[in-house]
């Protein structure tokens, strides 16, 4: 039966459970992969519940799952097809390298995340994560055999057992796998976090593990996600993953405040950003003291069932979003620093979120629902008072044709517009996304983009593969090309930076202002040259004013060229606009101490740590202000976690970073006769420069591990 389907090609590699076959698919004319159990294995799982399980893990489909094509019985042996993938396993580059980089371990580490919290949201657990079982194709983490150990499981683990071959691997497998005990998807945590371990260090953890150290701040997110105690893992292999991202942000953050800096510029549009959640409902006013509307817009509603709608959804709420947030009077929360507020929400149990839009300060927000329709779907939306829960607008429409789709929502914004009781005078909006999608008529081109940014800004890795998908679906899509430039040329990539400038010289003739300013700032990120970046970056926003995202960038350069004063309005208006995205937060809190803006500052730092707790610079700088205000009970505890998330090896380097923070709040201390807090503070300098001293000396302990 097998030989009427596929022709077999070879023998490619062979394990405990199976041996795997390259063959060719006669029907489809494709090359695949296929997998026969061995004999004894086969012998006593039951064939109709093993099939049975393998359709439930073959129903997985995600960018980085490796799918399952077919499955059945041959001649009393089970076996299942998969797409042959052209690469290598993880395993075959960790015996090749031994150790990874640190950027190719949380990016890794990010995408098998990502795979794995899919199918946990499916109620499926993988139960054998390992490096041989992941997949790298054109170096992207793809994981294979998802659902055969829980087939094999629920087949009969019993039975299984019987044959000698365990169900999972020992040096993976979490302690109550391997005793036996009931398991949940935080048994795939444990999994990943050995796998983790291996990429930095040459081995799994245990005692006979190299004694490589980890650095402190990844220390203790592996610590959290190799607990004994299921309890005590992270709830979610997701926030395994952005606490590892943060960890590695914070250890490239210590490392040289330049090169830092630099980095921080790419944050917005590669995959090493962090959230945070700042002043998200404080008041806004503009210099006329006008009063703004802060309004949001909800996630799409999308019914059980309909998940083929799921992406449109998210596109139609960041769509409304930037067509409200160009109207003059409306403060339009940033969808994602919504979104992530209200995973917050639902994880605590608020039972209405329009009453926490209202604590935090929205005065309005728009529900939407998506009900599938043959050829389309129909979207109603609701405008909401969040104090009265008044109805102010209600309507809906029908959408059959995806390149109607933009038009049907700038209509719908009007329409809520004119409900709207509008103050007047300007307002600092939240990240306007239409310049970057105009004239882009491929909706799937623009999800793609829109993936890219989440995965950046919620500091995960895997955005690149978005934004190159983007690319290949509409190759004149000119955003991501941008983007893709910028994070290339920080990683060195320079062919590949020379191929998408290429495209972006063909694109410019007939590109709008706004298009064309982001393609010479690329052109001047490519070159290095940072004076032409910011010409570039204030041209764009004349045609997109009050954007975070230029905004941010904008400053930052500004800061790099050693300009902090010019840097000050462009970060404060992001800020002031409650964007979250954590490096905008430090840079604020350097920006504002250097130029004296210190009210109100040690508040919004302190609700910044309060999200990203790990964020270690953070610390010192709450510590500095503590010092400064003469809040003893602050200072203690601010200096005790600055230097618990260094740790003793980067302490010295992490103090070296705060003397410029140290010297300009001692030299305020003079006007505000702050005695007591200017001794503290200079002897704070004189510890760096002596632990500082005592670096130069050779005394810092060195190590094999490869670092980004």
């Amino acid at each position: 039966m097998l030989a009427d389907r596929y022709r077999l090609e070879g023998e490619v590699g062979r394990g405990g459970m199976a041996i795997v076959y390259v063959a060719h698919d006669r029907k489809h004319n494709r090359k695949v992969a296929i997998k026969v159990l061995r004999p004894e294995l086969s012998a006593v799982v039951g064939t109709e519940r093993f099939l049975r399980e393998i359709r439930i893990a073959a129903k997985l489909t995600h960018p980085h799952i490796l799918p399952l094509h077919d499955s059945g019985a041959a001649n009393g042996l089970l076996y299942y097809v998969m797409p042959y993938v052209a690469g290598e396993t993880l395993r075959a580059r960790l015996v090749r390298e031994q150790q990874l980089p640190l950027a190719d371990t949380v990016r890794l580490a990010g995408e098998i995340a990502n795979g794995l919290s899919y199918a946990h949201g499916l109620g499926i657990i993988h139960r054998d994560i390992k490096p041989e079982n992941i997949l790298l194709s054109d170096g992207h983490a793809v994981i294979a055999d998802f659902g055969i150990a829980q087939a094999l499981t629920l087949a009969g683990e019993d039975r299984v057992t019987a044959t000698g071959i365990a169900v999972g691997t020992v040096a993976y497998m979490s302690p109550e796998q391997a005793s036996g005990g009931r398991i949940d998807p935080r048994a795939d945590i444990y999994s990943l976090a050995c796998v983790v371990h291996e990429m930095l260090t040459g081995a799994p953890p245990g005692p006979s593990s190299p004694r490589r150290s980890v650095k402190a701040e990844l220390a203790t997110v592996l610590r959290k996600a190799l607990a004994p105690v299921v309890t005590d893992r992270f709830a979610t292999v997701q926030e395994f993953a952005e606490s590892l991202s943060r960890a590695a942000a914070a250890r490239r953050w210590l490392r040289k405040q330049s090169v830092w800096l630099v980095a921080l510029l790419l944050l917005a549009v590669v995959a090493y950003g962090a959230a945070v959640s700042v002043d998200f409902g404080s008041t806004r006013r503009e210099n006329t003291g006008a009063p703004t509307v802060r309004v949001g817009v909800l996630p799409t509603d999308v019914g059980a069932g309909n998940d083929s709608l799921v992406s449109r959804a998210q596109l139609i709420q960041h769509l409304l979003a930037a067509e409200l947030s160009r109207y003059r009077g409306l403060a339009v929360a940033d969808p994602q620093s919504l979104n992530s507020r209200l995973a917050f929400v639902s994880k605590n149990v608020v039972a209405d979120p329009i009453e926490a839009m209202r604590d935090w300060g929205l005065g309005y927000v728009v529900r939407m629902t998506i009900t599938p329709v043959p050829d389309g779907f129909t979207m109603d939306y609701v405008l909401t008072k969040t104090r009265s829960k008044e109805v102010v607008q209600a309507g809906s429409f029908t959408n059959t044709k995806e390149s109607e789709l933009p038009g049907q929502i700038r209509s719908v914004a009007i329409r809520l517009l004119d409900a709207f009781e509008t103050a007047t005078g300007g307002v600092t909006k939240a990240l306007d996304l239409a310049p970057f999608v105009e004239g882009v008529p491929n909706v799937a081109a623009i999800n793609e983009f829109l993936q890219g940014t989440e995965y950046a800004y919620r500091g995960l890795p895997g955005g690149r593969p978005h934004f190159e998908r983007a690319v290949q679906l509409a190759p004149d899509f000119i955003a991501p090309r941008v983007w893709l430039v910028a994070g290339l040329a920080q990683l060195g990539e320079t062919a590949s930076v020379r191929v998408h400038l290429r495209e972006l010289e063909r694109l410019a003739l007939g590109a709008s202002p706004f298009d064309r300013a982001l393609i010479e700032w690329a052109k001047a990120t490519a070159r290095g040259d940072l004076e032409a970046k910011v010409s570039h970056l204030r041209v764009a926003l004349v045609y997109s004013p009050h954007n975070n995202v230029l905004l941010y960038n904008l400053g930052a350069t500004l800061y790099l060229l050693g300009r902090p004063t010019e840097a000050v309005p462009p970060i404060r208006e992001a800020v002031q606009s409650g964007w979250r995205f954590a490096p905008l937060y430090t840079l604020w809190g350097v920006l504002a101490i250097q130029s004296g803006a210190l009210e109100g500052l040690r508040d919004t730092l302190e609700g910044a740590r309060s999200i990203i707790p790990s964020e270690s610079y953070l610390a010192g700088l709450l510590e500095a202000l503590a010092i400064f205000e003469g809040d003893t009970a602050a200072t203690q505890r601010y200096q005790a976690a600055f230097r618990a998330e260094l740790g003793a090896a980067h302490l010295a380097e992490g103090m070296t970073e705060m003397i410029p923070i140290y010297q300009a709040l001692a030299r305020r201390t003079n006007d505000a006769g702050k005695t007591k807090a200017r001794a503290i503070l200079l002897e704070r300098v004189a510890e760096a420069e002596r632990l500082r001293a005592l670096g130069r000396g050779g005394s810092r302990p060195r190590t094999n591990h490869k670092e980004d």
